[in-house]
C-alpha cells in the first residue's frame, strides 16, 4: 500500500507539475556525496561517497537498496552500465569494481590506476569503459572480461573522462586546464584544447554526441563542437567556482552547482538561468537530471541526495519523518577539545542510531579492543592488531601518526605536535563517549 501511494504521488507530480513535500532524502551515507548517476530507465540511483561506499537507491521511494562496500578509500565515481543491471565504481585506492546489482555482488575487481580513480564513462554500446586517474593515465577496459584494451599517458592528472558517441574517441579533462582527445583504436592524439585557466573538473557530452560541455575550477563553462573541436559558447552562470556539471538528455539545458549549496539550471542556447535552487548547506559535489528532465538530483558535503522538481523548484521526498538527525554536541561545547574533535567527526559516528561513516563508531571507545566494531570492514592491519583503546594508545596513535603506529591502515594521516591539544582531545573523547548509547 505504501509503495502504491508513493508511486501515485510521484505520478501526480509528473502529470501536473505539483510539488510533493516531505522531510527525508536519500540517506545512509556517512560522508560527502561525490557522484550521482541515474539508471537508464530512471528507476534507480547510484551514489559514491567519501565514506568508502557506493549505494544503490530506489528513485521513487528514495529507499536504500544496497551498499556496495569494497573500496579501501573514498569512492569518487559510480556509474550504471547501459543495461541498468550492472554498475562500476572507482575510488581513491586506485581500484575499479564491476557490480551486478540484482542481487548486489562484485563480479570484477581491477587495479585500474596507481593513484586515485577520478572518473569513468561507458561507450554507448556498453562493451567498454574508460577510467581516468591522478597517475596521468586513461585506461580503456573490456566490460565483460576486465581486459585492458588501451592505456594512454596524458602528462597531467586526469579529472574527468568521456567516451564520445562514435565509441572510438575518448576525451579527458586534465588538472592543468586542458582537454585532450584521442582515438581509442590506435591511441592517436586527435586534439588538445586550451580550455580553462584552472583544472577541468567535469566533461559531459550531449546525447546526440555533437557537443560537449566543460567546467573548470573557475568560470566560465564552455560548450565545444565535437566535429571540429571549436568553442561554440561560453557561460558565466554565477560568480565563484563551479563544483559540478550535468547536461540534459535533450541537450537544451544544463545543471551547474557551486560551493555555496546552490544548483542552477540554464539554457544552452541563451545562457539564461532558468532555475536557482538552494539545495544544500555547503558545497554541492554531484548533480544529475532524472525522468526526462523533470527532476534534478543533488548531493554534497551534507551527506544526503535530494530530488528537485525543476518546474517548481520544489523538493520531492517520500522518506520517513522519523529519520534520525545526527547529534553534534561538539559544535556547541566550549571544551577546548571539542573544536579539535570536529576533524574526527567527519569520519566517526558517536551513536549507534546515526548512519555509519567511513571510520568505526566511537560508542564505548575506551576499553574497546582494536578492530572489534561488528560490521565494520577493517583493514588487515587493524584486524591483526592486539590492544585496547585507552589514553595511552590514543596518544601513541596521534603522536606517531596512524601510518606509523598501524602500518597499512586506511585511517587518514593525522599527527599532533602539541601535547596539550592532544590531551584536550582525549579528555573530550571521554566526555563524548561516556554519553554514547550502547
Amino acid at each position: 500500500m505504501i509503495w502504491c501511494c508513493k508511486n501515485w504521488l510521484l505520478s501526480l507530480v509528473l502529470m501536473l507539475g505539483a510539488p510533493a513535500y516531505a522531510v527525508a532524502d536519500m540517506t545512509g551515507h556517512g560522508g560527502p556525496i561525490r557522484a550521482i548517476h541515474v539508471s537508464p530507465d530512471g528507476s534507480k540511483v547510484l551514489t559514491a561517497s567519501f565514506d568508502f561506499t557506493a549505494r544503490l537507491y530506489d528513485f521513487v521511494e528514495q529507499r536504500e537498496l544496497a551498499v556496495l562496500d569494497a573500496h579501501e578509500g573514498p569512492v569518487n565515481v559510480a556509474v550504471f552500465h547501459p543495461d541498468g543491471d550492472h554498475g562500476v565504481t572507482g575510488g581513491d585506492d586506485g581500484m575499479v569494481y564491476v557490480w551486478a546489482l540484482s542481487p548486489p555482488q562484485m563480479v570484477l575487481d581491477l587495479k585500474a590506476h596507481e593513484q586515485k580513480v577520478t572518473s569513468l564513462d561507458f561507450s554507448p554500446d556498453g562493451h567498454m569503459f574508460a577510467t581516468g586517474g591522478w597517475d596521468a593515465r586513461i585506461n580503456v577496459w573490456n566490460f565483460r572480461t576486465g581486459e585492458r584494451i588501451r592505456s594512454i599517458e596524458t602528462y597531467s592528472p586526469v579529472n574527468t573522462v568521456q567516451i564520445l558517441s562514435d565509441g572510438d574517441r575518448v576525451a579527458a579533462g586534465l588538472k592543468n586546464g586542458n582537454i585532450r582527445i584521442w582515438r581509442i583504436s590506435d591511441g592517436r592524439s586527435l586534439a588538445e584544447l586550451n580550455a580553462h585557466e584552472l583544472g577541468v573538473l567535469r566533461l559531459v557530452t550531449s546525447t546526440d554526441g555533437t557537443r560537449m560541455l566543460s567546467a573548470g575550477a573557475n568560470a566560465p563553462i564552455k560548450l565545444w563542437d565535437l566535429a571540429d573541436y571549436s568553442e561554440m559558447a561560453s557561460y558565466k552562470i554565477f560568480d565563484g567556482n563551479t563544483s559540478m556539471l550535468a547536461i540534459s538528455p535533450s541537450g537544451q539545458t544544463a545543471l551547474v552547482a557551486d560551493r555555496y549549496g546552490f544548483i542552477y539550471q540554464f539554457d544552452l542556447a541563451t545562457g539564461g538561468v532558468l532555475q536557482r535552487i538552494k539545495a544544500h548547506d555547503g558545497p554541492v559535489w554531484a548533480v544529475s537530471f532524472a525522468r526526462n528532465e523533470t527532476f534534478a538530483l543533488s548531493g554534497g558535503i551534507d551527506e544526503v541526495v535530494r530530488v528537485w522538481h525543476l518546474a517548481t523548484s520544489s523538493r520531492i521526498s517520500f522518506g520517513d519523518e522519523d529519520t534520525v538527525q545526527r547529534p553534534t554536541p561538539w559544535l556547541d561545547s566550549d571544551h577546548p577539545g571539542a573544536r579539535i574533535f570536529r576533524k574526527c567527526a567527519g569520519c566517526h559516528a558517536t551513536t549507534l542510531e546515526e548512519p555509519a561513516r567511513s571510520g568505526p563508531h566511537f560508542v564505548n571507545l575506551f576499553g574497546r579492543a582494536v578492530g572489534s566494531v561488528q560490521g565494520y570492514r577493517y583493514s588487515q592491519s587493524l584486524v591483526d592488531a592486539d590492544f585496547t583503546w585507552n589514553d595511552r594508545t590514543l596518544a601513541e596513535l596521534f603522536t606517531q601518526g596512524p601510518d606509523v603506529y598501524l602500518p597499512g591502515t586506511k585511517m587518514p594521516v593525522q599527527k599532533f605536535v602539541d601535547d596539550s591539544s592532544l590531551m584536550d582531545l582525549i579528555d573530550y573523547l571521554h566526555i563524548l563517549t561516556s554519553a554514547s548509547v550502547e
